[in-house]
């Protein structure tokens, strides 16, 4: 049971990056689509034509509800956000309800939206290359250990032999291996730290 649940989570976190992956596309086809004098709602159709799985589905039922479904905007963005629960959706999702209710440029609006997006993610990937070493080193220093005793026990038994079969070195043994394990949940985190910022 386990194991379809971790496959299913990771498909949806998959399908999730690759829908936050092409949201700046479909805001610059969005934004085109307003410049060229065409409303919001033909530019979203737009979006879901030409934009592919997941985003272009997504779209695609959110203008269906909207067409066919009689729901307003509003709701549909809602149903959008939440299938697709992410801040970037949010924001766009704010400045089309926004614009709806005091007017303005859109066009210009998603246009910035877009390049926020794009330089969040250029700079999620600079920081990911950047700590791509350190967990590097993270499983190196995880791992050494046991290679070590492995290497230890082919090399001289005897001299291992202590720790695996006295109770003050099967106690060293468990501290160690505690410890190892706390340390490198600790190296993890502070990683997770610098590059989920």
């Amino acid at each position: 049971l386990t194991i379809p649940l971790l496959y299913l989570k990771m498909k949806g976190q998959a399908r999730q990056r690759k829908f936050l992956d092409q949201l700046p596309n479909a805001l610059e086809l969005l934004a085109n689509g307003l410049r060229a004098g065409l409303g919001i709602n033909p530019a979203l159709e737009i979006v879901a034509q030409e934009i592919p799985d997941p985003l272009g589905t997504e779209f695609s039922q959110m203008v269906t509800a909207m067409n066919l479904g009689g729901a307003t905007i509003d709701r549909a963005l809602a149903q959008l956000i939440e299938h697709n629960p992410s801040t970037d959706l949010r924001l766009f999702a704010q400045a089309l309800l926004v614009n709806k209710q005091v007017g303005g440029n859109l066009a210009e609006v998603l246009d910035n939206l877009d390049r926020t997006i794009r330089e969040r993610f250029w700079l999620q990937r600079e920081l990911q290359s950047a700590t791509a070493e350190q967990w590097l080193s993270t499983w190196i220093l995880a791992l050494l250990p046991v290679f070590m005793a492995i290497i230890l026990i082919a090399l001289n038994p005897k001299y291992m032999s202590v720790m695996l079969t006295t109770f003050p070195g099967r106690c060293i043994l468990g501290a160690a291996l505690v410890l190892q394990v706390v340390g490198w949940f600790m190296l993890r985190a502070i990683i997770h730290s610098v590059v989920d910022f």
